[in-house]
C-alpha cells in the first residue's frame, strides 16, 4: 500500500510536493477510513484519497508522476537504449527549474515491509537513486539497501551496496546499469531476488489510470471471460443502479477480411502483423426484461456513457479489491453519476468488500463526494496553482475548522481554495451587450448620438 509520494520539478510541479496516505489519529480509529499496514513505523494507512482542484491546477500531474515512476521502473533496463531520453518533463515556467532534474520518491508497505525508494534524474541520466527498507519486526531499524550518487567532478557514481541484505552479483548489476537506467530495474532483470519484492510492488501493485475517459473495456472483458468474474461484474453494475439481467460477450480471432477495402496495403500488413492471433470483441449485448417479461437484448454501444464507463471500471475495481493493490485514477467521475462515484468509493471503505487492504486514489471535480459519510477529512486533498504557475498540494486536515456542516458547500464557497477563479461580470454590462446584439442599428445610432453630444 502507498504511504507517501514526494514529487519535485515534474510538469506543473516545481517545489517539492507531498501526498501522504498516513492515517491521522482520528482516521486511524475508523476502520472505514484506514487499514493496518503490518509495519510498526506506519501502523495505519488511508484506504482512499481524493484530490480536488480547478481545471489546470495540476492534480492530473500528481497521477502522471506515479505513471512515470512505474513506467520508468518497469522499462528503463529492458526496453531503453544507451541514447534513450528519460521523459522527466521539468517545470517549464522558470529557467532554473528547466535546467534542474526531477525527483520522485515513494514510501510503501509490501508484505509488512516498509520501503522508501526514489531517484533524481534529468533527460540524460539518473543522478541519484536509493532504496531503504524496514521489516515488520519492531526490533529492526530502517536500513539502506543501496544508493548511487553521480559525482560530476570525477564523472563517476559513488555506490553503496548492502552486502548483508543485497545478495548476488552486485558488481555485475552495478556495471551493467546504464546512466539512463535504474539500478533497481537492472538488478531485477539480472535476477536479484532481494530487490524483486519492491520492484514487483511498483510495477504490479501500483496501477495507474491516467485518464478514466480513455479507459479500455478490454481488461473488464478479459476478467468477464477468463477469471469467472461475470456474476461479480453484473452484481457490481446492478448495485450501482444499472439494472442488468445478463451481459453477453462474444470474442473471436481478428479477421483481416473485415478491414475496410480502401485501406492501404501497408496498413493492412501492419494490422496483420500486430493482431494476427489477437482476440477481439465480436458482439456485446446487455439483457433486460420488457414490461411483459420478454428478454430484450441491446447492443452495448447503445448503452449510456455512464453504463459503459461503469463496465470499463468494473474489471480494474474488482481486480484491485481482490488483490489488495493500490489503484490511482485521474478524473474518476467522468461519465459517472455522483451516486455511482459514491458507490465506488464506498467499496474501498467496506471491510467486507475490501478485506485485503486495497487503496483507491483519485482526482475529481465531483464535490458531492466530500459529504460522503465514508470520506474522512484526512482523505481529502486540494491542488492549487500559484501565481508562478506551479502546483501546490495541501490536505483538508491542515485547516483548523472541524465542525463544518457541509464540506461540499465549504469547498465550493472557496474556503479551502483549489477552485477556479471566475471573474464577476455586472448584470448591467451583460444586459447592455445583449441589447447591442439584438438591435445593432439602434446601438449604432445611440453611440453616434452620444458621440455628438460629447462633441457639443
Amino acid at each position: 500500500m502507498l504511504i507517501e509520494l514526494t514529487v519535485q520539478n515534474f510538469r506543473s510541479i516545481s517545489e517539492s510536493q507531498n501526498l501522504s496516505m498516513v492515517a491521522g489519529r482520528a482516521s486511524a480509529k475508523r476502520p472505514w477510513a484506514s487499514l493496518k499496514t503490518g509495519n510498526h513505523m506506519v501502523p495505519s494507512a488511508l484506504r482512499s484519497a481524493c484530490l480536488f482542484g480547478a481545471n489546470g491546477s495540476g492534480k492530473s500531474n500528481v497521477v502522471k508522476a506515479l505513471a512515470f515512476l512505474t513506467d520508468f521502473v518497469e522499462h528503463s533496463a529492458k526496453d531503453r537504449q544507451v541514447d534513450s531520453i528519460i521523459d522527466t518533463q521539468p517545470f517549464a515556467y522558470d529557467a532554473e527549474w528547466r535546467e534542474s532534474p526531477t525527483e520522485i520518491e515513494v514510501v510503501f508497505v509490501h508484505n509488512g515491509t516498509l520501503y522508501q525508494y526514489g531517484f533524481i534524474a534529468d533527460q540524460d541520466r539518473v543522478y541519484d537513486e536509493w532504496l531503504f527498507e524496514n521489516p515488520p519486526s519492531k526490533e529492526t531499524r530502517l536500513r539502506k539497501i543501496f544508493s548511487r550518487s553521480f559525482d560530476e567532478g570525477s564523472d563517476t557514481y559513488d555506490w553503496y551496496l548492502n552486502k548483508t541484505h543485497l545478495r548476488g552479483e552486485r558488481e555485475s548489476w552495478k556495471n551493467n546499469t546504464r546512466d539512463n537506467a535504474l539500478f533497481l530495474s537492472t538488478a531485477v532483470q539480472l535476477n536479484s531476488s532481494d530487490l524483486r519484492a519492491p520492484y514487483e510492488w511498483l510495477v504490479d501493485n501500483l496501477r495507474v489510470v491516467e485518464d478514466a475517459s480513455r479507459l479500455s473495456q478490454g481488461f473488464s472483458v478479459k476478467q468477464f471471460l477468463e477469471d469467472g468474474c461475470k456474476e461479480e461484474i453484473i452484481a457490481l453494475m446492478n448495485s450501482a443502479d444499472v439494472p442488468l439481467e445478463d451481459l453477453k460477450i462474444e470474442v473471436g480471432k481478428f479477421d483481416i477480411d473485415e478491414l475496410p477495402k480502401e485501406l492501404p496495403k501497408e496498413a493492412v500488413e501492419e494490422f496483420r502483423r500486430r493482431y494476427k492471433d489477437a482476440q477481439v470483441i465480436k458482439n456485446m449485448e446487455t439483457v433486460r426484461s420488457d414490461s411483459n417479461g420478454a428478454k430484450i437484448t441491446l447492443d452495448f454501444e447503445y448503452e449510456s456513457a455512464g453504463t459503459q464507463m461503469l463496465f470499463k471500471l468494473a474489471g480494474p475495481l474488482l481486480h484491485t479489491l481482490r488483490s489488495g493493490i493500490t489503484l490511482v485514477i485521474d478524473e474518476l467521475q467522468n461519465n459517472l453519476h455522483p451516486l455511482a462515484l459514491k458507490y465506488v468509493v464506498d467499496l474501498f471503505a467496506s471491510e467486507k468488500n475490501n478485506p485485503n487492504g486495497a487503496q483507491l486514489i483519485f482526482t475529481s471535480h465531483e464535490a458531492s463526494i466530500l459529504d460522503d459519510s465514508c470520506i474522512h477529512r484526512d482523505q481529502v486533498w486540494f491542488v492549487e496553482k500559484h501565481k508562478n504557475l506551479s502546483s501546490h498540494l495541501f490536505p483538508l486536515s491542515s485547516f483548523k475548522e472541524r465542525e463544518i456542516a457541509s464540506l461540499q458547500k465549504a469547498y465550493l464557497d472557496g474556503r479551502f481554495g483549489g477552485i477556479p477563479l471566475i471573474n464577476e461580470i455586472e448584470l448591467q454590462a451583460i444586459q447592455a451587450d445583449g441589447e447591442k446584439a439584438r438591435h445593432p442599428e439602434g446601438a449604432k445610432h445611440e453611440g453616434s448620438e452620444a458621440k455628438a453630444q460629447e462633441q457639443q
